[in-house]
């Protein structure tokens, strides 16, 4: 029973990880956009406004 268990722990700190990677990968993702779209604005193209829940930042679209 006690082999079991530590292999069922051993799966789910795995499936962690991956869950862990695949949020950070997202955020970088998000970043990498709202960082393009702050280029475009310096050039006159699309403004954006939004609110990070993580951080409290604030884009705007226009």
């Amino acid at each position: 029973m006690r082999q079991a268990l530590e292999a069922r722990l051993v799966v789910v700190e795995e499936i962690r990880k991956v869950v862990e990677q695949e949020k950070l990968d997202k955020e970088e993702s998000a970043r990498r956009y709202f960082a393009e779209q702050q280029d475009l604005d310096g050039e006159g193209g699309l403004r954006v406004k939004a609110t990070s829940l993580e951080s409290g930042r604030k884009l705007e679209v226009a």
